[in-house]
């Protein structure tokens, strides 16, 4: 596959840019929307560890098995990182817990804009590939 082609296909659609993106999210969202006071938006979330291993007991094979939270992989052995956790961080009041729904549903329409310019841009690649190819040059 041509490298620029992989370089357009790989490009993450915005996941990668989550923790910057949130704090321009939230610089601008601060400049139009001042309360009356003229305090600033306050973020706030509750951080809270999670086991990344559950053990879950199978009755149809009478025996436990093991399940990832994060990836929803399942394991019948004893994984080495059992009592491994993460942290989890969730809105801590209305306030942030409606931000980060306008944040998410920014960041989603942002994704797939530019997951279909990505597209119409291979699209425009593999045409003039086509076309030279035709024409005999590489």
């Amino acid at each position: 596959m041509d490298q620029k082609i992989f370089t357009i296909l790989t490009q993450d659609v915005g996941e990668h840019l989550y923790g910057r993106e949130l704090r321009r999210v939230a610089a601008r969202y601060d400049r139009k929307h001042y309360t009356k006071n003229m305090k600033k938006l306050a973020l706030t979330f509750v951080e809270e560890e999670k086991p990344i291993w559950e053990e879950i007991f199978d009755s149809h094979h009478n025996a436990y098995y093991y399940y990832n939270t994060k990836t929803k992989e399942s394991l019948w052995v004893s994984p080495k990182d059992v009592n491994a956790t993460y942290i989890v961080k969730t809105p801590a009041n209305k306030v942030t817990k409606d931000f980060m729904e306008l944040f998410k549903a920014t960041v989603k329409i942002q994704s797939i804009f530019r997951r279909k310019l990505s597209l119409k841009n291979v699209a425009v690649m593999l045409k003039e590939k086509a076309m030279l190819d035709a024409e005999g040059g590489d």
